[in-house]
């Protein structure tokens, strides 16, 4: 079995190791020559781990089949001492793989003390958002820039590892002479077309985890707005919102977010109106939404309570309303349940949200499905910002409808 450890520059901007130290994260991908267990070789086994302020490539190489139970020992032992395995759809193959070939050879699997991160289930539901054609390990590495020598697909690399076993064999029966190039062999140079895909694809891991800072943004739960600086102004009909962010966003990407979870955002009547701008780069988050100055209407809901003045427009309490000569009222119906207000209102994506904190919400009529706030509510109130973008942002990541704006 060879041995290979090299040093890896690579920088990493997305703390994946986290709750765990730097040094206690272990990336890994294996090389096979099938996709079953039963009847295929693991013949590569490549590992990166941070050590003395550097990254560093442990790859272990059989030539020899019958090699393979070392290759797995060494991997275990080496496993023992990190808290936290990462990998790339590993939860799918490789870890299934590796486990199946534990247990064939009566040893025990590392994988059953060790937390485990599979960069691939993370993105996976977010895939929409993601201007990409496939999930595959080397698209998202283009995607996010990391640039492969390699340029080999999986079944060619059966026919060089096959090439390799032979060659390997020639070359230790065969007399070199004093030319360096000879003595390297073919098998030298089909070893280094196996290595270098591992390389590519675990190297290429630490560009791949960079893509955690949206999924941390997308998912509920992983940060507070509270603590995050905030911007806004108002300028030609819109409010621009200004989010710093403690991570890095590696790509930029724009969405169209249409309010209404029914509605298209390109193609709509009110284009302009019924959608929200999210655009995702370096540290910020900026949305961008239309405000409309109109005059809205406030809708009570128990309208039994209520009267309607039709000259003018408004719906009162019953208590107020024995005040009011029986001609000028009548009652209230749902639909003419409300008091109308003008001013500047901004449109919403969740209105329950808003009334269950007491914060009125407006609609154009009693059947629109658009929903209003306004304007200052929340430029007067922080808590009410807050409140407004995180119903904004929970919409983003959830509406189906959400667009990549390219």
């Amino acid at each position: 079995m060879l041995t290979f450890i090299k040093e890896i520059k690579n920088t990493l901007t997305y703390p994946i190791y986290q709750p765990y130290k730097i040094d206690e994260v272990i990336f890994f991908d294996i090389e096979t020559t099938g996709l079953s267990a039963k009847t295929s070789l693991v013949y590569l086994i490549g590992c990166m781990y941070y050590q003395e302020g550097n990254w560093h490539l442990l790859q272990w190489l059989i030539s020899d089949p019958n090699n393979e139970k070392d290759l797995l020992i060494a991997f275990a032992a080496k496993l023992k001492t990190y808290k936290r395995i990462i990998h790339y759809n590993g939860s799918g193959f490789d870890i299934p793989y590796l486990t199946y070939k534990y247990k064939s050879y009566n040893i025990e699997s590392p994988f059953s003390s060790i937390d485990s991160l599979d960069i691939y289930k993370a993105i996976i539901p977010y895939k929409r958002l993601f201007p990409l054609p496939n999930y595959k390990l080397q698209t998202l590495q283009k995607y996010l820039g990391f640039k492969r020598e390699d340029n080999s697909s999986g079944d060619q690399l059966i026919k060089v590892y096959t090439q390799y076993i032979g060659m390997s064999k020639v070359d230790k029966l065969r007399t070199y002479n004093s030319s360096p190039g000879k003595k390297q062999g073919v098998s030298k140079e089909l070893q280094d077309i196996l290595l270098l895909h591992n390389y590519d694809d675990i190297a290429g891991m630490l560009e791949c985890s960079n893509i955690l800072a949206y999924i941390d943004f997308l998912s509920t739960g992983t940060y507070s707005l509270d603590n995050l600086e905030i911007k806004h102004d108002c300028k030609d009909s819109y409010i621009n919102i200004s989010i710093r962010y403690p991570m890095i966003f590696p790509y930029k990407i724009e969405w169209l977010v249409p309010f209404d979870k029914g509605l298209d955002p390109l193609h709509n009547d009110k284009k302009g109106y019924n959608y929200y701008l999210v655009k995702i780069e370096d540290r910020h988050i900026n949305i961008r939404c239309p405000l409309v100055r109109a005059r809205l209407k406030y809708f009570f809901d128990n309208y039994r309570d209520y009267y309607y003045l039709p000259l003018e427009d408004t719906a009162i309490h019953k208590s107020l309303a024995t005040y009011v000569d029986k001609d000028y009222k009548t009652k209230a119906k749902p639909s003419n349940c409300y008091t109308p207000l003008e001013s500047i209102f901004v449109p919403i994506a969740a209105p329950s949200i808003f009334k269950e904190y007491n914060i009125k919400t407006f609609k154009d009529d009693y059947n629109s499905s658009s929903n209003y706030i306004e304007l200052d509510s929340i430029t007067s109130s922080n808590d009410n910002l807050v409140l407004w973008l995180e119903s904004l942002l929970e919409n983003a990541r959830t509406n189906k409808n959400t667009l990549i704006n390219q």
